[in-house]
């Protein structure tokens, strides 16, 4: 690097560098073009590193190439270079041959058993392990950025477990090693087989816990991994099955090691499928004070450092300026110099520049484009989306953006942004070709999705959805960024991606350098809370105090009441139907647009009729939402403050729907317009015009509401109802200009105050009392589940479940039934204990007579009491913990997965999870298809089909090969939500286990969260005298 005076470099922390690529040359010969001026020199050859894996790979898979245990292998001088550990740290064969060495001397060795690997478990390790290494790579791959990848540089890791105590048939297949994976597997070990370091820290610990107690028996042995992580925190119930996909998809990891809880003083290191561990003694019983002892050898064996979990190695790039703590600026100009022109932006060039923040993490080589840097004069769009993205979003998108993003403007309505984005990222995925790479579209739009998510208190997709932008990002190996991201880290911190770096920076640090890089971006993005926060650090406080515009959008709007209340007192208006408006439960955003149509009308009678004519509004509107949420009560009434506020001269309202319109034709069509003029014309389920799909009945039905819309705007108010996504698809998308015709006005779904003021109101109307004050809420907390998903019923479903109440109620007191004072018990609104239900007993127990199955009867028994805890944490006020319904059945065929497969579907049924329990039986081949599209279709409408039901998927590894498979396999991603709540719907996925452990591997990350393999039922193979039993059972 070469140092040289610059006048734009004044400050002392400030150095400024190009980012121009020189050539940069290995010792083997490979070249790479490097901007080394702002990145600085990397520490290793990428392309010698990927030699390496693949030859790695070759070796492992060739079955003719003599291996050795990984702990024989490290005491080879000559391979000396293959396994990593900390430079002070002893050996793991070492430290483990010590240990048994120490015990050996006790009660004349017999406490030590030696476990050699019999030649199946050794051909079973180096299957595995080539299966490992190979998804190492895969995983490496991932990364375009050659510079990116993370390196092969195997750790391996000397581990004890503790031999189960209490199950004398576990204890027995514990004690002679791994070689049977199954009874290490739990589920709260996340589905991987739970061991502990060999630490004096944790042999202390154990000895703490063994005290007073009977013995413990240890299996000592290895781990061999290739991407750990370690100091994690054990995730709570209801986020195991995201984390596992997070440390197993998103960073790579084969083990991670947990902090110590409550239950526990050691720490755990799980290490999932492949689970390469091996056991080489059985040492023990050790009472505690043996345990003691041998935690005082490890100590003294490893006082220079013991072998440690270490994380991913990457190539590291060394910068004298940055390693100096100097924050670095690409691209600036001398003072008073014009930026050079660059065709690309259409202008000056935008600055980019380094944020001092993330240094530290992957992140912190990036720069950021300055959004203001070089735009024409009188630019308007705040993110300049469209100029950072190569053309591939449009201005006009930005602008729909803008106006439909609730992150961005809280009175957006609100899923409009979010399925915005989602159909603006399924078409440029639909439209990129096979061999086309990822272009910024999808990863902006990502970005944008991540902090809508945020909006809607959705950490958790809003986290995917970052990481997968950062991964698009590092993959297209690009080194600018736009400054969005930063909102993103500052709110969210910054996804690890297999780096040792901290994930955590200064969030007001970022936010500051995001408004300075996206100024008008940050006035619509960040809250006030934020704007504070930059404004305390980034400039001192204006002695006479904010400015009193600012304040002043910082104050809550109006409420509707309020407005309509100030109307009332300054214009001594009237409206009978605004008051009724008004005291329905919830729709806000309604009922603020019923009081500016009012405020419209008295405005219109200032005007003479002329000015009138020349600024007529058009008054016609679309209500989206879903059902029960009062769009038809709220259209008569529409129509009267219409009349009201003499924007109508007419009283008419006439309602139909688009199914009856369509039947009817045109000509009963042009009568209900008549009949309707001067006043208001309501068509619920517009969508089933459906002029696309119908062009006899329903196109030209259409083509008529659709020039009276336009022509009639004067004379006649046009109201639509429906689901936003059938509207567009079925209804805007057949003709451009018929969206732009109508006003919006969103219906939102109600939420659990809401709902229990209908529940009130309608238990109350129906002169019933409550002997408990918790049922209603217990009751609407369980409906509130659904908001936000189509269909959901909001008041029709308090209705719904009400009327359900009361006939319960009325059927369990018989004649003991008083019309004078009807009460409801809490096992009338939300059902009894499920665990007290006699045929629940009924399934369980034909259940444990079925011959094996031991692993599936108890993960039956830990489904059972679950729910049974739920009960209770429901009836507290507490939030249910995740029961999930969807699961993975594993095991060889003739181990009865089908015949499990019927019993399961009755227990879900008794519990209450779906409402008929029958088995639906389909293989993979079901679901496929032989055009571009049939896979999708065929599973959306076999999952529909299915409600209610069990949908069993037999040799469902079988969709994990070509392009149809992935279609329905992403299809049942996006279909199943695993909600035990709301889905009313349980898929189970038959087949081997390693095969289904492969296809989870491979496809849609997605599918790991529905189809936990920590939840999954295994099933093992009979033994001979079970497989007897069977056959004498079958013969009687």
């Amino acid at each position: 690097l070469l140092t040289v005076e610059c006048q734009q470099a004044t400050a002392d922390n400030v150095a400024v560098c190009c980012d121009r690529e020189v050539p940069w040359r290995c010792g083997a010969g490979h070249t790479h073009p490097l901007p080394i001026c702002s990145k600085g020199t990397p520490s290793s050859c990428p392309e010698c590193e990927a030699c390496e894996l693949a030859d790695a790979v070759d070796s492992a898979r060739n079955e003719q190439v003599p291996k050795e245990l990984p702990h024989l292998l490290g005491q080879d001088p000559s391979k000396g270079k293959r396994f990593r550990r900390a430079e002070t740290s002893v050996g793991p064969r070492a430290l483990v041959d010590r240990c048994v060495a120490h015990l050996a001397c006790l009660a004349n060795g017999q406490k030590v058993t030696e476990l050699p690997l019999t030649p199946q478990e050794r051909e079973d390790f180096f299957q595995n392990q080539a299966w490992r290494l190979q998804m190492f790579k895969r995983f490496s791959e991932q990364t375009a950025s050659l510079f990116d990848r993370p390196q092969l540089h195997p750790s391996l890791l000397p581990v004890f477990f503790v031999v189960h105590a209490g199950d004398a048939h576990r204890q027995k297949q514990q004690a002679t090693g791994f070689a049977q994976k199954n009874p290490f597997v739990q589920v709260r070990t996340l589905g991987g087989i739970g061991v502990h370091r060999v630490t004096s820290e944790n042999l202390k610990a154990l000895a703490r816990e063994a005290k007073g107690s009977a013995t413990k028996t240890l299996l000592l042995g290895y781990v061999y991994t290739l991407c750990s992580e370690t100091e994690a925190d054990f995730p709570p119930k209801n986020q195991q099955k995201n984390a596992v996909e997070r440390w197993t998809e998103t960073l790579g990891c084969d083990c991670v090691e947990f902090r110590p809880n409550s239950h526990s003083h050691l720490k755990k290191l799980i290490v999932w499928h492949p689970h390469l561990v091996y056991a080489t003694h059985r040492v023990g019983p050790l009472g505690a004070a043996e345990i003691a002892a041998l935690a005082d050898v490890v100590a003294d064996v490893t006082s220079a450092g013991e072998p440690q979990i270490l994380p991913p190695r990457l190539i590291q790039f060394e910068h004298a300026e940055v390693l100096a703590g100097k924050k670095l600026v690409v691209g600036v100009a001398p003072k008073g110099a014009r930026a050079p022109v660059d065709q690309k932006w259409g202008g000056e060039a935008p600055l980019s520049q380094n944020v001092g923040a993330l240094r530290g993490t992957w992140a912190g080589g990036l720069h950021f484009w300055n959004v203001d840097g070089g735009q024409a004069e009188g630019a308007k769009l705040p993110f300049q989306v469209s100029r950072f993205s190569d053309g591939l979003l449009s201005d006009g998108v930005e602008r729909d953006l803008l106006q439909k993003l609730s992150c961005l403007d809280t009175a957006a309505p609100s899923f409009a942004g979010k399925k915005l984005l989602e159909r603006l990222l399924e078409e440029s995925r639909e439209t990129a070709s096979p061999s086309e790479s990822k272009s910024d579209k999808p990863s902006l739009l990502q970005l944008f999705l991540c902090l809508e998510f945020l909006a809607k208190d959705d950490a958790e997709r809003a986290r995917a959805e970052l990481e997968g932008y950062c991964h698009t990002l590092r993959k297209s190996g690009a080194l600018n960024a736009h400054p969005l991201l930063l909102a993103a880290f500052a709110r969210l911190g910054v996804p690890k991606l297999n780096h040792p770096g901290p994930t955590c920076p200064d969030p007001v640090l970022l936010l500051i350098d995001f408004s300075r890089l996206c100024p008008r971006g940050a006035d619509l993005l960040l809250t006030p809370d934020e704007k504070k926060d930059v404004a305390g650090l980034d400039e001192p406080a204006n002695a006479d105090g904010a400015d009193a515009d600012a304040v002043a959008t910082d104050l809550p709007a109006p409420a509707p009441e309020e407005q309509w209340a100030d109307l009332k007192d300054t214009c001594e208006c009237k409206s009978e139907a605004m008051e009724k408006l008004l005291r329905l439960t919830g729709l806000r955003k309604v009922k603020q647009a019923a009081v500016r149509l009012f405020r419209t009308g008295l405005q219109f009678k200032r005007m003479d009729a002329e000015t009138r004519a020349l600024n007529t509004p058009s008054l016609n509107y679309v209500f989206l939402g879903n059902p029960g949420t009062g769009k038809t009560t709220v259209a008569r009434l529409f129509a009267e403050v219409l009349y009201d506020s003499q924007l109508r001269s007419g009283e008419a309202f006439l309602e139909t729907s688009g199914q009856e319109l369509k039947e009817k034709g045109v000509d009963e069509f042009d009568k209900q317009l008549k009949q309707a003029e001067h006043g208001t014309l309501f068509i619920d389920e517009a969508y089933s015009l459906d002029p696309v799909g119908d062009k006899f009945k329903g196109a030209p039905v259409t083509n008529k509401l659709l020039t009276t819309a336009e022509n009639a705007r004067d004379k006649l108010s046009l109201i639509l109802a429906g689901y936003e996504d059938e509207l567009q698809d079925k209804l805007w998308a057949f003709n451009p200009g018929f969206k732009s015709r109508f006003t919006e006005v969103l219906f939102e779904d109600f939420d659990e105050a809401e709902l229990l003021e209908v529940w009130n109101a309608q238990r109350e109307g129906r002169r019933w009392r409550e002997a408990d004050p918790r049922i209603g809420r217990v009751v609407v907390r369980r409906l509130a589940k659904g908001k936000g998903r189509k269909g959901f019923g909001n008041a029709r479903d308090v209705r719904n479940r009400l009327e359900a109440s009361c006939q319960r109620a009325m059927a369990r007191l018989g004649d003991a039934f008083d019309p004078q004072d009807m009460v409801l018990q809490m096992e009338d609104a939300v059902g009894e204990n499920p665990i007290h239900n006699p045929k629940l007993d009924a399934v369980l127990e034909e259940l444990c007579g079925m011959t094996g199955w031991e692993r599936v009867k108890q993960a039956v028994r830990d489904l059972v009491d679950l729910c049974g805890k739920n009960y209770e944490r429901e009836l507290n006020g507490q939030e249910p913990l995740p029961v999930f319904l969807n699961r993975l059945f594993l095991g060889n065929p003739g181990t009865g997965k089908t015949t499990c497969a019927k019993l399961y579907g009755r227990l879900l049924k008794q519990l209450g999870f779906l409402s008929s329990g029958e088995v639906v039986e389909k293989t993979a081949g079901d679901l496929g298809g032989a055009v571009v599209g049939e896979a999708k279709q065929r599973t959306a409408a076999l999952l529909e089909a299915s409600r209610g039901k069990v949908l069993l998927i037999d040799e469902a590894y079988g969709l994990n090969d070509g392009q149809y498979g992935k279609q329905a396999l992403d299809t049942l991603v996006e279909k199943v939500s695993g909600s035990a709540e709301t889905d009313d719907l349980a898929v189970l996925l038959l087949g081997y286990e390693r095969e289904m452990m492969d296809m989870l591997d491979r496809q849609n990350p997605g599918l790991r969260r529905r189809f936990d393999p920590g939840q999954a039922f295994r099933f093992e193979d009979y033994t001979e005298q079970q497989l007897e039993k069977i056959l004498l059972d079958t013969c009687h």
